[in-house]
């Protein structure tokens, strides 16, 4: 089957970046869009069924720099362009865009025998890209091209509704986990996140468009907060989840290493103003389950050292170790009724005794007086 490739034109680069190579670096590492070719082995390229030349008419800006993609990563590109304008919301006033449908067969110049379905495929994609200061679209047909617009047209969804469907997503994911179906958990929570545009590939997690959580809430159930601080919040709460999903699979490592990627980003920005946050603001309890459900998958890695030898060497240097993470989990559920988390890991195999209760501990070896005698 003939792969079919899709040919860019565009002078971004003077917009954002003055050197075309972090442009397409931009492109090819976070949109993590494959690339064929670049710039003069593209403007030889003629085997393409579609050209979009982007270009800026405020800075008199003409394609300069050429990339070509294959049709199958179209989508990667617009989603890449998708939350590059959320991340500068007057980037798309500043562009212009041009479609332009080719028959790359030899002694074919119409495109009239190019299908609907591959034009479609061309055009839709671009569906993710809203506002440009102009839009034109050349050879492809009508109706083709007026569903572009009318997809273009639908705004996207507004920071409130962004966050009450990652909400929605996360409760039906809690409703799969607790159905004894971990996997089903697992894609929801993905959803979950991709709702407050944080994209999951394996094990990368790319958070995006944070300029668009800096806004404030004024309706729905966060009203009065600011979108960040929903933002934080929701993530811990999905971090917790997604560690909890991954260990009812027993996917030990994945588990470990998801729990630890925050724990290593709460380590970095622990201050007193930002400890106070998760203590107070959050409660503590979701910071508290990142850490006990991470010391899980440690614990269960540690009684089978060989087997996980290589993940345990990723962690070198690191203050980790199951019991060391327990008791973490322990002073953030402070005053809290720990029966609940002691259920839990008791449920993994976790023998009662090793998530200590400081406070229990502490009182039973220190008489009423303080002294220490009983």
């Amino acid at each position: 089957m003939q792969r079919k490739e899709e040919k860019w034109q565009f002078d971004l680069d003077r917009l954002e970046a003055n050197d075309p190579i972090v442009l397409v670096n931009h492109i090819s590492s976070e949109g993590l869009v494959p690339i064929v070719c670049t710039d003069r082995r593209a403007d030889s390229f003629d085997i393409h069924h579609g050209i979009v030349q982007i270009t800026a008419p405020f800075h008199q800006a003409v394609p300069e720099h050429t990339v070509v993609v294959l049709l199958d990563d179209l989508h990667l590109f617009t989603r890449t362009w998708y939350y590059s304008a959320l991340s500068y919301p007057m980037l798309n006033d500043r562009l212009s865009t041009a479609f332009v449908l080719r028959n790359p067969y030899p002694d074919a110049s119409s495109t009239s025998s190019i299908s609907l379905a591959i034009q479609r495929r061309l055009l839709y994609p671009f569906e993710q890209v809203k506002g440009l200061y102009d839009l034109e679209v050349t050879g492809y047909a009508p109706e083709v091209e007026k569903e572009l617009r009318r997809r273009m047209a639908i705004p996207i969804p507004t920071l409130v509704e962004c966050c009450e469907k990652a909400v929605d997503f996360m409760d039906q994911g809690d409703q799969a986990l607790a159905s004894n179906d971990p996997k089903k958990a697992l894609d929801l929570y993905n959803h979950s996140f991709h709702a407050i545009h944080i994209l999951i590939h394996g094990r990368t997690r790319r958070v995006l468009a944070d300029t668009f959580f800096h806004e404030g809430i004024e309706s729905g159930r966060f009203a009065g907060q600011t979108g960040m601080t929903v933002r934080v919040v929701l993530r811990l709460k999905l971090v917790s989840r997604y560690v909890l999903a991954n260990l009812k699979l027993a996917e030990w490592g994945d588990a470990a290493f998801w729990g630890m990627r925050s724990i290593r980003i709460m380590r970095e920005s622990m201050d007193n103003e930002f400890e106070d946050f998760l203590s107070e603001f959050i409660g503590g309890e979701d910071v508290a389950m990142i850490y006990a459900r991470t010391g899980v998958a440690f614990w269960r890695m540690e009684k089978d050292a060989e087997t996980w030898e290589g993940e345990m060497k990723t962690y070198a240097g690191e203050e980790t170790g199951s019991e060391r993470l327990w008791g973490v989990a322990g002073r953030y559920l402070k005053n809290r009724d720990k029966s609940g988390i002691r259920k839990e890991l008791v449920g993994f195999g976790v023998p009662e005794g090793l998530f200590a209760d400081e406070e229990k501990e502490a009182a039973s070896t220190t008489g009423q007086d303080g002294s220490g005698e009983e």
